[in-house]
């Protein structure tokens, strides 16, 4: 199972880089245009489920930014990482996030492969700090209802509740109306701490 200490790690990582980044000393004048754009990502995150600490989950969001101020509306699901239970648990959440944005260019792209920094062209980057609330609910399994060689179902059992994410993006733009990102999240709630990446195909107007 998912130790606290681990927990506490990433939570105290996460509140220093989340205080760097949105320290306002630090940021430029941002763009001048407010911009918009839709995420959809991949990832895999530390779920603490019943029978794997590992979890996959999807999500997407719509976010907003004016200047260097960042506003995300987003989903998340992920899902526990079983072969032979029944159900398997799940997490929801939805999130409304606000943050800070520290726009830069460089030479080249880091995502999806590194070594395509060798490209002599500069591409717009920016680091976003976000924090919010977010609505979760929680699928679990509970007392045992069939049993089989090598399966088993259970009955199941649902809790909601508030959290407070955390979330830190790096996005890249390879035009004005496409980009990607790489994500770190940490989510502190009453049902079930967690937290993972994301990598993230974005379309929209940046």
């Amino acid at each position: 199972m998912l130790s606290e200490k681990n927990k506490n790690i990433a939570i105290i990582l996460l509140l220093i880089i989340f205080f760097f980044i949105t320290n306002d000393s630090m940021f430029s004048q941002g763009k001048n245009e407010p911009t918009i754009w839709g995420s959809f990502g991949v990832g895999s995150g530390f779920y603490d489920f019943s029978d794997s600490d590992v979890g996959f989950q999807f999500t997407c969001s719509l976010n907003y930014e004016n200047g260097n101020n960042n506003f995300s509306l987003s989903y998340l699901e992920a899902h526990e990482f079983v072969l032979f239970r029944k159900p398997y648990e799940l997490m929801k959440s939805i999130e409304f996030k606000y943050g800070k944005s520290k726009i830069f260019s460089l030479r080249g792209l880091l995502l999806p492969f590194p070594f395509l920094l060798l490209l002599k062209h500069n591409f717009n980057y920016s680091v976003i700090g976000k924090f919010g609330v977010s609505l979760n609910n929680y699928r679990y399994r509970v007392d045992i209802i069939e049993s089989y060689f090598i399966s088993s179902t259970y009955d199941q059992r649902y809790k909601n509740g508030f959290g407070f994410p955390l979330e830190i993006e790096l996005r890249e733009e390879f035009a004005d109306w496409i980009g990607m990102s790489v994500s770190f999240y940490y989510n502190l709630n009453s049902i079930n701490n967690y937290f993972g990446w994301n990598i993230n195909l974005q379309l929209g107007q940046f």
